[in-house]
């Protein structure tokens, strides 16, 4: 009468796009041989059937596999009842490279780019990364990207592609700077001995982006210029230099004020004859 064996293959793993390991006896979980027999007894092969197949999309995804062992033996003191196993495909966790990590103001809500890395190189597979952390406003200046404001943080948040996981360490600090901004100020007259009136209708800009205009600017608009009504000599009809000024510093726009000038013109005088 043959003596009763069980073969059962050991659940195991391995990651997505890994090829199989070369299995031996140490896969299996076999029950206790008679007497002093052991697995060399049988002098046979072991032999695993596999569904997972790394050559085959359709078999190769992240999941559970069945996994049929065999002795091929011709030793017949044994009937051998097999078990199938496991093979559990895990997720491959992914490489992110950050690019577009400092952008320049426009208005619009911004995130920066980050690609998946480390993918299988011989699937041809594709891996979208979403993103979580947009920001808008400028947090830093435009010539020096050196911050003014809180650090921003991207956040990968999930994956397109279930075969893949994200690694521990998916964020990346990212800035968004000030837009060049130039303001001049639209040549104008003052009739001498009148005050200058000076509003932002006086005012030309080149830079304002997304449809904005001077409303966006935080400050108080003023000028300096080389007019003085107060000083005789800088007060006579010609031309005077003017430049704008007062608008803040930590906003959307690094500002450039473009030296401008208006002209002091003569006033007219009525002259009245007396017979």
């Amino acid at each position: 009468k043959q003596y009763l064996l069980n073969v059962k293959a050991i659940d195991h793993y391995i990651i997505y796009g890994d090829y199989l390991p070369v299995r031996d006896k140490n896969y299996l979980d076999i029950s206790a041989f008679a007497g002093s027999d052991n697995l060399d007894t049988l002098n046979g092969v072991i032999v695993f059937t596999d569904i997972y197949d790394r050559t085959k999309i359709e078999c190769r995804s992240v999941g559970n596999y069945k996994v049929t062992p065999k002795i091929e033996t011709l030793n017949t003191d044994y009937h051998i009842e097999y078990e199938d196993g496991n093979l559990e495909v895990k997720q491959k966790v992914i490489g992110i490279s950050w690019t577009n990590l400092s952008h320049v103001y426009n208005g619009k809500a911004y995130l920066p780019k980050a690609n998946a890395t480390d993918l299988v190189s011989d699937y041809n597979d594709i891996v979208n990364i979403s993103l979580s952390g947009e920001q808008t406003n400028a947090n830093a200046y435009y010539t020096s990207d050196v911050l003014f404001g809180s650090k921003y943080v991207a956040s990968a948040i999930s994956l397109d592609n279930s075969n893949y996981k994200l690694p521990s360490d998916n964020t990346s600090e990212f800035i968004i700077k000030q837009a060049p901004l130039s303001i001049s100020v639209i040549p104008f007259e003052v009739t001498y001995g009148d005050e200058i009136i000076f509003s932002v209708n006086n005012l030309g800009a080149n830079g304002f982006v997304n449809d904005e205009s001077f409303d966006v600017l935080s400050g108080t608009l003023s000028y300096v210029t080389s007019y003085d009504t107060s000083n005789v000599n800088k007060r006579s009809v010609g031309s005077y230099d003017i430049k704008a000024c007062g608008y803040g510093t930590l906003g959307n726009y690094e500002i450039t004020y473009v030296d401008s000038v208006f002209a002091l013109i003569q006033r007219e005088v009525s002259v009245k004859t007396i017979k």
